[in-house]
């Protein structure tokens, strides 16, 4: 059985603006459905036509799928998950660790660990827990 576990991310009204994000940072196809391109726009205010119904963002390595919250309760950002990224290339980690980073806050900042491996955690912009691995030892396992 093949199973594969996505994350699903909730927005307040930026997921349009969040997912274009992760795609620079992550590359890959990004699909966007919002309110305004279902059958069930009749049903939603107009203002809330262009808010995201659906969006995925799908990569070599994963799927980020996400949504605009669309609930009549306050919104609150994910602050008791993270998203663990796994790297294979050293070079790859830094660039997107500094990326998300930019306009984030840095948690724990990219740092050599034992054996050379890296690991760093940044909350993103859009308030995201990203946690970054790369381990040195592992990835050669893997090329060998």
């Amino acid at each position: 059985m093949a199973t594969r576990i996505s994350p699903y991310l909730t927005f307040n009204g930026n997921c349009k603006e969040a997912m274009h994000f992760y795609k620079e940072c992550f590359g890959g196809n990004l699909t966007l459905e919002t309110i305004g391109d279902t059958p069930f726009a009749i049903e939603f205010p107009e203002g809330m036509h262009d808010q995201v119904m659906h969006a995925m963002l799908t990569n070599r390595e994963f799927t980020i799928m996400a949504t605009d919250f669309m609930g009549s309760q306050d919104f609150t950002a994910a602050s008791d998950i993270s998203i663990a990224l796994l790297f294979d290339d050293q070079e790859e980690i830094i660039r997107c660790f500094t990326k998300l980073a930019a306009e984030g806050k840095v948690i724990y900042a990219l740092n050599d660990q034992i054996n050379d491996d890296l690991f760093g955690v940044v909350q993103d912009q859009f308030d995201i827990i990203w946690m970054f691995n790369y381990n040195i030892t592992l990835t050669a396992k893997h090329s060998a």
